[in-house]
């Protein structure tokens, strides 16, 4: 019997391009390729009922989740495992691809928004847009080990979280994943799931902070990526859009999304005006653009500017941020967060839901603010352009921010400027890897402006000192540098993800090496998607009895 709950390392679905007759080892071959089933199972649910789910899954996670593709093929010499994937081929094949299936239950609702569905023999439906409790009709369009992906095709007993989506291209469009829920199950939801995720920890329930909720649910979105697909020569560029939901090469024409902000949904005309209807060989091969929001300051000095003009932040330029994603030269996204003015290249990483963001800097501050032995020194990793370095630097002596990237390096520093920070030896920002600088560059740099404020250092001891912030990529933090954080061993750290799959590990590292987690809190960063913004913090063990508990 399988726990209550594993994490999903690797089995993979297959694609099944037609339903002409195969051989069975070609089929079991297929079972090593294409769609990595934790993109929508990403934590393996108790259903309660027989499914695929509770065989045993060894074979599974270990063996079939190759990138190899040769060493996935010899996997098939072995009988044992060839009777395990002929028993899910058999399964499989009582569900012909485009066909309707009889009425289904829906079990579970996965952390990637997909509806799990068990048949009689136990073999498992995947379906999107459905709400748990839910009878439905699905039709699959591609089978896998041990699951289906489906279309939803007819809801025959609605939940009473049901509601009609505000889109009229939700069922189609893969921008969002819960219009079809009301916004208060949504967030129920996604507290769910952050526990269901962070499950391994063990932590009390304490410890999980109710969600925040995004000020508004609608017109919040401050950038967008729309395609246009690959168009043949002597065709007509007719759309320009998301990605079809479940079709990875397809994309829904988009002439306005009610997830973005106005100016943003301004912004998309203009890019549709100008290639709607094109024949140009420069459109043949797809592109990806983007468009930004950005406030658009009266003079060249924003930091005055912008706070004497409210009215400014409801005023766009959108010659400013309607670009392609390879034009010479990047424009410049403008921002207010708490009374600080950030500005940035249209091409860095900034968050894209401006109202909640208030929100994140206030937990991070109180979690700070709170503490009874305050570190004097704030290291911001991963820190662009300087979010967290700036707006939380006045409860700080010495304030380091590192990235990767040079450009936004440069501008975090103006930022720093522009900001009333002039200081270099309090507020100072390094590019380069976190990894590499974390092997001698911030300690020294730490014990530098330490005996610039006069204070006793110990080489021993430097990270008695510091609070650490990590705001890393989607894919989070690699193991090369969680070492090289606990070799800093900062007093207090806050792990901010936008995806809570790839921070358990980081977290769970640092609770096993001597960190007590002292809450989680989400964020609806993304209101209407699955994706959910999650706060972590923790505290050194040996500092966790006589501090607040917060």
């Amino acid at each position: 019997m399988l726990p209550v709950r594993i994490r999903f390392h690797g089995a993979r679905l297959f694609s099944q391009a037609s339903s002409a007759p195969q051989s069975d080892s070609r089929s079991i071959r297929q079972l090593k390729h294409a769609f990595v089933l934790r993109d929508y199972l990403p934590v393996l649910p108790v259903l309660g009922v027989q499914s695929t789910l509770d065989r045993p899954l060894e074979y599974t996670l270990e063996d079939a989740a190759t990138n190899d593709g040769s060493k996935a093929q010899k996997d098939t010499k072995d009988p044992t495992k060839n009777e395990y994937l002929m028993h899910l081929l058999s399964l499989s094949r009582a569900f012909p691809l485009q066909i309707e299936t009889t009425p289904l239950k829906v079990l579970h609702l996965s952390e990637r928004g997909y509806g799990v569905c068990v048949a009689e023999n136990g073999w498992l439906l995947l379906v999107p847009t459905v709400a748990v409790g839910e009878m439905v009709s699905v039709k699959p369009y591609r089978h896998g080990m041990g699951a289906s992906l489906c279309e939803l095709v007819q809801v025959h007993e609605k939940s009473k979280f049901r509601v009609e989506p505000f889109c009229k291209l939700h069922a189609t469009c893969s921008g969002c994943s819960y219009q079809h829920l009301t916004y208060s199950y949504q967030l129920e939801h996604k507290e769910n799931c952050v526990r269901e995720y962070y499950a391994p920890l063990s932590l009390p329930d304490a410890a999980f902070l109710p969600i925040q909720e995004s000020p508004k649910d609608k017109g919040v979105r401050t950038k967008l990526s729309p395609h246009h697909p690959i168009i043949w020569e002597d065709s007509v560029l007719d759309k320009i859009g998301f990605l079809e939901r479940g079709r990875a090469m397809a994309v829904v024409d988009v002439e306005n999304c009610p997830i973005a902000t106005d100016a943003v949904n301004d912004a998309l005309q203009i890019v549709r005006s100008r290639i709607i209807g094109s024949r140009s060989a420069e459109r043949r091969l797809g592109a990806t653009y983007q468009v930004r929001q950005t406030l658009r300051p009266i003079s060249s000095n924003p930091s005055t500017e912008i706070e004497k003009t409210p009215k400014a932040s409801k005023t766009m330029d959108l010659s400013d941020f309607v670009k392609r994603i390879k034009a010479e030269q990047q424009p410049t996204v403008t921002d207010v967060v708490n009374g600080h003015i950030l500005r940035s290249p249209s091409n860095a990483f900034y968050q894209n839901n401006s109202h909640i963001l208030p929100h994140i800097i206030a937990h991070i501050s109180s979690q700070l603010h709170q503490l009874q032995s305050k570190p004097s020194t704030l290291i911001d990793a991963y820190c662009g352009t300087g979010l967290f370095a700036i707006t939380l630097a006045k409860l700080f002596k010495n304030v380091i921010g590192i990235e990767l990237d040079r450009d936004s390096i440069s501008w975090a520093r103006q930022n720093a400027l522009d900001n009333g920070l002039h200081d270099e030896t309090v507020v100072r920002f390094i590019s380069g890897d976190v990894s590499d600088l974390f092997q001698g560059a911030v300690e020294s740099m730490v014990h530098q402006q330490l005996q610039h404020s006069k204070s006793m250092v110990n080489p021993q001891t430097i990270g008695d000192d510091i609070a650490l912030v990590l705001d890393p990529p989607k894919k989070g933090c690699s193991l090369d540098f969680m070492h090289q954080v606990m070799r800093l061993n900062p007093a207090f750290i806050v792990y901010v993800s936008c995806n809570p799959a790839t921070s358990v590990a980081p977290v769970t590292l640092l609770k096993v090496k001597g960190y007590n987690v002292l809450n989680v809190k989400p964020f609806d960063m993304f209101p209407h998607s699955h994706r959910i913004e999650v706060v972590t913090t923790l505290i050194r063990e040996d500092l966790y009895k006589d501090e607040v508990h917060v």
